[in-house]
Order: structure tokens, then sequence, then C-alpha cells
């Protein structure tokens, strides 16, 4: 089978800065085909001890609508013809440096999704028959992460060990390590290897078939909600130039339920393993941005979080 999208991403983000800190708010559109999601948010940072210290917090909120492809047809007449979602996510974060090559970030975070959460493309086995994938209709989910920055001046590189804890209302619980190293090379070139492990519960409305209904009347043969772990590799290449930073990055992505430390639930048959290759380029207004591995700086907010509606599988 051959899947062919497109999809089309802004965002915006203005920021005033002050003595000890600074707000910022942001905007986000994202376009595919059967999806639109349009978000808005807030930032804030004060710093203090000496500038040494800073508490941070934020707050978003986004609107997603769907309008699955053949939906309510003769073909798929079980599957919605449109639908929509509201999502708020809050986060405090707090940052040391603990030395002038040593930083260290902790981070909390709370978000709440109301609305259509299930997959109108998936379906799930019920006593024999077929039935559309049926989540709850609400949503709520924590996370706690802890960011680790340590600067090697005689190598001109910078260590980033990243860890987060992840848990939800349907009871998927998940771990996430990420170790990078970003290695400056001359001419304003740098190199950034990445290793990352994953892995997760499943949610408790997971089966591979259900052999009976459920009294609640929630299904799902979905994958991305069985346990299993993932091990990924990326390696990418920057240039800065000037007000511009270029990218390209290749990653390799490997999943098993063996790899999940805490297996529950049954095994999924549909993992599956994939490469990515891209690019990018970014621009920031008002002067060029402050190298990547040079300093041990940390952002104020936590932006590891990936979006439920971004490239499959989800990682919670």
């Amino acid at each position: 089978a051959t899947i062919d999208d497109q999809r089309l991403a802004l965002d915006l983000k203005t920021r005033r800065h002050r003595e000890q800190g600074y707000e910022a708010l942001s905007a986000g559109l994202s376009k595919e085909k059967d999806y639109l999601s349009l978000s808005t948010g807030i930032e804030t940072r004060s710093d203090f001890n000496q500038r040494n210290s800073s508490f941070s917090a934020a707050a978003s909120i986004s609107r997603d609508f769907l309008d699955p492809t053949d939906g309510g047809s003769t073909r798929f007449p079980p599957r919605i013809d449109s639908a929509d979602k509201t999502s708020a996510n809050l986060l405090l974060g707090l940052s040391h440096n603990f030395t002038p090559r040593t930083a260290a970030q902790l981070s909390f975070s709370y978000g709440y999704s109301q609305g259509y959460l299930s997959d109108p493309y998936k379906m799930a086995y019920v006593d024999s028959n077929l039935l559309p994938d049926a989540r709850p209709g609400g949503r709520s989910s924590y996370a706690a992460s802890l960011r680790l920055r340590h600067y090697l001046p005689a190598l001109k590189a910078a260590l980033h060990v990243d860890y987060r804890r992840f848990g939800d209302s349907w009871d998927i619980v998940s771990d996430t390590l990420e170790v990078g190293w970003h290695q400056n090379l001359p001419a304003g070139w740098k190199l950034i290897p990445t290793l990352r492990y994953y892995q997760q519960g499943a949610a408790d409305f997971y089966r591979n078939f259900f052999v009976a209904p459920r009294a609640d009347g929630r299904y799902s043969s979905d994958y991305r909600l069985s346990s299993y772990g993932a091990l990924s590799g990326r390696l990418a290449v920057v240039k800065q130039w000037r007000d511009w930073q270029l990218s390209a990055a290749a990653e390799r992505y490997d999943s098993s339920a063996s790899y999940a430390l805490h297996k529950t639930g049954e095994a999924s048959p549909g993992l599956v393993d994939f490469t990515v290759v891209s690019v990018s380029a970014r621009w920031q207004f008002g002067g060029a941005m402050a190298p990547i591995a040079e300093s041990t700086a940390l952002p104020a907010v936590d932006r590891s979080t990936p979006k439920a509606t971004e490239v499959v599988p989800i990682e919670h």
C-alpha cells in the first residue's frame, strides 16, 4: 500500500525581553489533507539568583478539526465524516546553572483533551464483528522531565541527557531517555548524533481482538496504544549562517514489544520500523541565533513532548 500526504505547518512567536527574563506569545497552524490544527500559547521566564536560576511557566490551547477521507461514504459507512477536539496544556519549570559548564532543568506538565480522540481509520474486532475504534472522549495526562547539559571546552562539544516520565487517564505509563552529543565544527558547522530509548505500557481498552463486548463500549486495536519499546538513532548536520540555521538529518527507528521494560497487555503484531530523512531551514528576525553546543543554556519551556497529530507511532 502507498500513503501519500502533505503537511503545511506555520509557527509564529513573538518575545518581549526584560532585565530578568521575558514573556512570549505564540500561534501555530498545521494543515493536512484531512486535518486542521490551530494553536496559541503564552510563556514567561523569570531569572533570579544572579541569573544562575530561572523559573518558567507556559500555557497553550489547541483546536483540531478532522475530516476523514471517505468519511460517511458507501465504501466506509461506519467512518465519521467530521469531528473536532480541544486540548489544553500547562507547564512549570525550574532551571539552574551549577557551573558555567553544567546546567539542569526540572519541569512538570499537565494536559487535558476533550472531544473526538479516536482514530477514524482504525477498526477493532469485537465478538467476531468489525467495529470503529472507540476511545474515551476525555484524556488527562502528566509528565515530569529532567534535562542535563554539560559543556566540554577541550572538545568544543556539549553532552545532552534528557529523561521523561509520562502517565495518563488511559493507564498508559511511559519512559523516554535520550542522549545526544552536540559537536562544534569549523566554519559554523555542527554534528549531532543522538540515541533514544522509549517504552510504554498499554491502554486499558487495548486488545488485538475482543472476545466479548466491553461494558463501557471502549475498543482499540491501534498498535500505538499497545505495550512496546523503541530504539532510535539520529544523525544531524547543522550549519549556522547569519540569521539562518540549516539542517539535514537521518533517523532509524526500531520498535518491538520485547523492548518494553514493564510489559502490560498483549503484544501488537502491527509495530513499525522506519527510516526518516529530513531537511529544515530556520530564520530568526533581529540577529543571529545562539550556537547550539557552545553553551549549556536550556530553553525555558520543554519542547520534547510530541504532538499526537505528528509522525506515527505516537510516543507519549
